[in-house]
């Protein structure tokens, strides 16, 4: 049950992530506004929580997986402006390895901690 939560509401997205993510999104609002023409508000309330999903869990994990402040996600929500900020978002590289508080993956040796030979086993 934790992977699928992790894969609808990640804290992070790399670039090809939020790129397929985007496509996604792009393509269900493409679809769903040519029926809200009609206006009934089941189709409104569908293109609203589109939206919500895109911007908090697509947009928002990717600016913090680049090291961006959450505040860029005011930027999401200005017609021209959000599209170069998906564009940067899409070409700038992930601050996640440099994360000074992300634990290091068992089995895996950091810089901190030297590796041993197997003459030292």
């Amino acid at each position: 049950m934790r992977i699928v939560i992790e894969l609808l509401f990640p804290k992070r997205l790399a670039r090809l992530s939020y790129f397929v993510r985007t496509l996604l999104c792009n393509g269900l609002l493409f679809f769903l506004h040519q029926d809200v023409s009609s206006g009934t508000p089941i189709e409104i309330l569908a293109v609203i929580l589109t939206l919500l999903y895109a911007a908090l869990f697509v947009i928002l994990p990717r600016i913090r997986d680049t090291g961006m402040g959450a505040g860029w996600i005011v930027l999401a929500f200005i017609p021209l402006l959000s599209t170069f900020l998906g564009i940067a978002l899409l070409f700038r590289r992930s601050n996640y390895l440099q994360n000074p508080l992300q634990q290091p993956l068992a089995g895996v040796s950091s810089p901190s901690t030297p590796l041993r030979s197997d003459a030292e086993a």
